[in-house]
């Protein structure tokens, strides 16, 4: 797939993002948020200028030299991007298209024109001026936009086709890249708990219709399994009935890196999403056969009776609806589908007396130090620890 079309397709993704969110809007009176539809602008001008480039230069310089080397910078960021889609997840690969797209524009900003610039005139001095286009930005943001440009500079040394001095920019990476803040991130058990058994309380109704109850059972069951499983969104939006085992009280999910995994269910997890899909009661006549069918599906008027997944954005929405309901709109920004990953890992760290490894493996974390950031200690235990200690007499 070439850049432009990938670009095109990212633009198709953006475009049926905003007509659902308009569609939401018509519903429930929802305003579609204007980074959405900056974010399609962008694309769109982003596109228009790719397709201007080619206009103006008849023709991409994108042939290979005798000796196997890409006779441009644009011809080079090409190969470089089909091999990073051999080996990611096709979200990842959108992330590095973008990043990439972001590092040609500052080329671009320098008079150097990857379409029309020899691989050959490559230097340390451009990754200078993209940290410098990118001073404004977090220095998280900052560290997911260079990791992209970081990792071609790697590449083209691989392949042997420039003898690029990379210790020198690694150092100097490092020496401009500015440090993490480290946040003092707080662990809302009491209120994931608390939404929880709200949407148990709820789920007797009474309901205007049927569709209203079975979207109160999913949402109870659906909750339920990310804080007890771990999942994340993106996974849990993709999970399919036949991916449960009923009688091992398991399932099993492909997740980041395409890594399959087994997943333990809780008995309290399991009874629920039981009652959401006795109640759901899909046709054995249906389309698709019962185990490729959605596990959890959506239940508003426009998908009709068809059963369609849910989106993570469609997720994000309802823990926004439930939570402004039960908790109060002050922990909107702070309730989100990851915070359910975050309540399981800090669960199990504080029922197994903060053993880490085991956390790590329950939670796939394939680096201790990620397991390690939900390692929360709340004043309430500061203070237990520090009376049992003082106070001991």
């Amino acid at each position: 797939m070439s850049q432009e079309d990938h670009l095109q397709k990212m633009l198709t993704n953006l475009a049926r993002r905003l007509e659902i969110l308009e569609e939401q809007r018509a519903l429930e009176g929802f305003d579609v948020s204007p980074k959405v539809l900056i974010e399609i602008e962008k694309i769109k001008t982003e596109i228009a200028t790719i397709r201007l480039g080619s206009e103006e230069t008849g023709k991409k310089a994108s042939e290979v030299s005798g000796n196997d080397i890409p006779a441009t910078i644009e011809h080079a960021l090409e190969l470089y991007l089909e091999e990073v889609g051999k080996s990611r997840a096709s979200s990842t690969l959108t992330t590095y298209h973008y990043t990439i797209q972001r590092f040609k524009n500052t080329l671009i900003d320098h008079k150097v024109p990857p379409a029309q610039t020899p691989l050959s005139a490559m230097t340390n001095e451009w990754i200078h001026w993209f940290l410098d286009d990118l001073r404004l930005l977090e220095p998280t943001t900052e560290r997911g936009y260079l990791a992209p440009v970081i990792g071609f500079y790697e590449y083209v040394v691989a392949k042997n086709w420039l003898d690029l001095n990379l210790t020198e920019m690694r150092y100097f990476i490092k020496r401009r890249q500015r440090k993490l803040p480290e946040k003092a991130q707080r662990f809302p058990k009491q209120q994931v708990e608390r939404l929880l058994k709200s949407l148990d309380q709820i789920v007797s109704g009474p309901f205007k219709d049927d569709r209203e109850q079975l979207a109160v059972l999913r949402d109870r069951a659906l909750l339920y399994l990310l804080a007890d499983t771990g999942l994340r969104v993106s996974e849990v939006c993709s999970l399919k009935r036949g991916q449960i085992d009923w009688n091992e009280l398991d399932l099993f999910v492909v997740g980041k890196g395409n890594k399959e995994a087994r997943l333990r269910i809780s008995e309290r997890a399991m009874s629920r999403l039981r009652v959401y899909l006795d109640q759901r009661q899909d046709p054995a006549h249906a389309p698709a056969s019962l185990v490729d069918l959605p596990l959890f599906a959506r239940h508003d008027k426009r998908a009709g009776n068809q059963l369609l997944p849910l989106s993570p954005r469609s997720v994000q929405q309802l823990i926004d609806r439930w939570v402004s309901r039960f908790l109060g709109d002050v922990y909107l920004r702070e309730i989100t589908p990851h915070t359910f990953r975050h309540y399981f890992v800090t669960t199990i760290l504080r029922s197994t007396g903060g053993d880490v490894e085991v956390a790590k493996k329950l939670a796939r974390h394939a680096d201790i130090s990620t397991t390690m950031r939900y390692a929360h200690l709340s004043d309430e235990e500061l203070d237990r620890i520090y009376y049992d200690i003082f106070d001991a007499e």
